[in-house]
């Protein structure tokens, strides 16, 4: 059975990106709460109702809306290496969408979010596609960023008013940095995906045949 969150209002690109790493963060919080003693009134159960269960999606989708423009900041990143790695020979499927863009997209604009529009003025199911890949990467890319939130904020964590003994906290940073290098590299290589799905749907000649 296929997934489909459109069912539930809200898209794919939604779901995976803003929601799954919002509630993510929001367990992180609550679990480190609980750990440090600082419970906030919540039910250490909690959630545990159907009330308590919309509430704390409602929470993850704010959190998660909230963690995009920091971690933005690896976009730059993403940029300098992997993009560039990847394009070192070039990109034809690139270069035929600028062709087809012309001066539909200025100076300063993108050719994925043109390439994007013009998919989904023809083709539902495949900007759909598109979405859950970049759906997908942002939520990467948000729990990278978190993680290497995680490996500077460790060391200096308190637990219980207890400093971590100092082998624990190098286990600790050491595991968070892992996981926020394997996250990014995901994150890359689903933005790459992405990017590329968009530009091969928008000059397929299926599509380009329908816009014209």
């Amino acid at each position: 059975m296929a997934f489909e969150p459109g069912k539930w209002f809200i898209s794919g690109l939604e779901f995976f990106g803003v929601l799954v790493p919002g509630a993510v963060a929001l367990y992180i919080l609550l679990f480190t709460g609980r750990a440090v003693g600082i419970m906030l009134g919540i039910d250490p159960e909690w959630p545990k109702t159907t009330l308590d269960t919309a509430i704390f999606l409602g929470i993850s989708f704010i959190i998660g809306q909230l963690l995009h423009p920091p971690a933005h900041v690896l976009n730059v990143l993403y940029d300098w290496t992997y993009r560039v790695w990847h394009r070192r020979k070039g990109d034809p499927l690139l270069e035929r969408v600028r062709k087809l863009a012309g001066a539909d997209v200025g100076p300063t604009g993108s050719y994925y979010a043109w390439a994007k529009s013009e998919v989904a003025a023809v083709d539902a199911k495949q900007a759909a596609k598109i979405d859950l890949y970049e759906g997908i990467s942002k939520m990467f890319r948000t729990l990278a960023f978190l993680a290497l939130l995680a490996t500077i904020v460790v060391p200096a964590a308190r637990i219980g008013g207890i400093v971590i003994p100092t082998v624990e906290v190098s286990v600790w940073s050491a595991g968070w940095f892992v996981f926020a290098v394997l996250s990014f590299l995901v994150f890359c290589e689903r933005r790459f995906a992405s990017t590329q799905e968009a530009y091969q749907s928008c000059i397929n000649p299926v599509a380009r045949s329908k816009t014209s």
